[in-house]
C-alpha cells in the first residue's frame, strides 16, 4: 500500500508549448492536489502526436495506460482520474476506454466528468471567463473552442444560445473544427453591429491553436479573417487553466467522483 490513500491522475489532450503547460496544466494539477486530501496527483497526454514531440525534447509525458500501469506498480489501490477536457468528446471517450482496460487492477477506479458536464457547467464557465476580460465600447468577446466531429459539438451552439439568456450580448463562442465557424460568428458580429473583437481562447491551454489559428498572421487566422472584415482586433493569450473559477469547476467534479459511492 502507498503512503497516501488515492492517486490522481490528471489527463489533458496536451501541448508542446512548455509556457501553456506551465500556466495552464500544472497550475490546474497543482489546484487539484491542494482541494484532494491525502491525493499524489500524476500527468498524462491523450494526444500520440504530442506526447512523440515532448519525447525528442527529453520531456516525455506518459500515455493515459501508462500512467495508469505505473501508478499500479507504485502500489496504488485507489485512483481517481481526472480528464481536463472542455467536453465529453472522442478524447474523453479515449480516456474512459483506458479507464475499463484498468478496472479490475485496483481496489477503486473513479473517473470525474470534464469541465462542461451539465448546463451549470456552461453558465459557470461563460461566467468565469467573462468577467475576466473587460470589453471596450463596441467590442464582442469571441471565445474560439476546438470543436469535434462529435456528436457533442453541440455544446459550442448551447453555450452562444446560453449566453444571449444569461444577458452576454457581447459574448460568442465559435470553433476551429465544428460548429459555428469563424465566418459564421464573424456574420453575427456584422449584423450585432460590433466594431471592435477581443479574441480569447476557450481551451484548457493557450497552446499552437492559439498562438496559430487565433492570434497568427496568416491570412486565415482568426485574427486576419476579423481583421479583412473590418473589426478593430486584440487577442487574449490565456488558457483556461488559468482561470481560478474555470479551476474549481474541474475540483468540484473531481471531489463530486471522489464523494459518489
Amino acid at each position: 500500500m502507498h503512503k497516501t490513500k488515492t492517486a490522481v491522475l490528471a489527463v489533458s489532450f496536451g501541448t508542446t508549448v512548455p509556457e501553456a503547460i506551465k500556466a495552464n496544466i500544472a497550475t490546474l494539477e497543482a489546484s487539484l492536489g491542494r482541494a484532494l486530501t491525502d491525493c499524489t496527483v500524476f500527468r498524462a497526454f491523450t494526444s500520440s502526436f504530442i506526447r512523440k514531440a515532448l519525447a525528442k525534447k527529453g520531456a516525455a509525458v506518459p500515455s493515459t495506460e501508462e500512467a495508469l500501469a505505473s501508478i499500479r506498480e507504485a502500489g496504488f489501490r485507489k485512483v481517481l482520474v481526472v480528464p481536463t477536457h472542455v467536453l465529453a468528446g472522442s478524447e474523453f471517450e479515449k480516456v474512459a476506454a483506458s479507464c475499463h482496460k484498468f478496472a479490475y487492477d485496483f481496489d477503486e477506479l473513479r473517473m470525474a466528468k470534464p469541465l462542461l458536464s451539465d448546463f451549470e457547467d456552461h453558465r459557470r464557465a461563460l461566467e468565469a471567463v467573462s468577467a475576466e476580460i473587460p470589453r471596450k465600447q463596441g467590442e464582442a468577446l469571441v471565445l474560439m473552442g476546438h470543436g469535434t466531429s462529435h456528436p457533442v459539438d453541440i455544446a459550442y451552439a448551447a453555450l452562444n444560445f446560453e449566453a444571449i439568456q444569461m444577458g452576454m450580448d457581447d459574448v460568442y463562442v465559435a470553433t476551429v473544427e465544428g460548429y459555428p465557424s469563424i465566418q459564421q460568428t464573424i456574420e453575427r458580429l456584422q449584423r450585432d453591429c460590433f466594431t471592435r473583437v477581443c479574441l480569447a481562447p476557450f481551451m484548457l491551454v493557450a497552446g499552437n491553436h492559439a498562438q496559430n489559428d487565433m492570434a497568427g498572421d496568416g491570412p486565415d487566422s482568426w485574427k486576419s479573417l476579423c481583421e479583412g472584415a473590418g473589426f478593430d482586433v486584440r487577442c487574449i493569450m490565456r488558457g483556461l487553466g488559468e482561470y481560478e473559477q474555470i479551476r474549481s469547476i474541474y475540483v468540484d467534479h473531481a471531489l463530486k467522483a471522489l464523494e459518489d459511492r
